[in-house]
């Protein structure tokens, strides 16, 4: 039954209440996870994603497909699994080897070499697999990273994590949500 907004019940409550069976984290053997560790990861896919850009645009003459980036990392990802891959890691397709023909595709489509196409296609890849890499097995900060809240006169508040670099705001009534939530589920929690 529905209690409201400022409701907070456990996890099994949760579950029992909306019928969700199958919500738990699916563990890939050495892959690091947790919030610090999916912020770099992001960090990581928008790195790949602007190599990209940056390599469309030497020269001076940008000549960057359309949706180049996302048609490259659907690909990378349906070949790692065809290929019988298994990527090291959840968001960075590395398994899959060489150049990859969509993008090469798309970039000799908006004018590069075929030779400059495959070039480009093989970097972003290698550096796939390096950003993967740094995130395989790895905790990023070996323990919680400090957050620092703070409040304005009209009752917003701020989570700062100086560590992450990450920031988020929300009113009152949302901050004590988020708070009564941390308390029962935190990283100690095995429920």
């Amino acid at each position: 039954p529905w209690q409201g907004g400022d409701a907070v019940l456990s996890w099994p409550a949760f579950r029992a209440e909306t019928g969700l069976s199958a919500a738990k984290p699916v563990a890939i053997k050495g892959v690091a996870v947790g919030p610090a560790q999916e912020l770099e990861r992001q960090r990581a896919f928008d790195r790949l994603r602007k190599r990209l850009t940056s390599a469309c645009c030497a020269g001076g003459t940008p000549r960057y497909p359309s949706m180049a980036f996302e048609r490259w990392w659907f690909s990378m990802r349906g070949r790692s699994t065809h290929a019988g891959g298994r990527d090291s890691d959840p968001l960075l397709s590395v398994a899959a080897k060489g150049a990859d023909p969509t993008l090469v595709a798309d970039l000799e489509g908006v004018g590069f070499a075929a030779a400059e196409a495959r070039r480009i296609a093989v970097d972003l890849r290698a550096t796939a697999e390096r950003e993967a890499s740094k995130l395989v097995g790895r905790s990023s900060f070996g323990k919680e990273p400090k957050v620092k809240a703070t409040r304005d006169e009209d009752g917003i508040v701020e989570l700062q994590c100086e560590a992450t670099g990450a920031s988020a705001t929300m009113d009152r009534a949302t901050y004590r949500k988020l708070k009564a939530l941390y308390k029962l589920h935190g990283a100690t929690s095995t429920a």
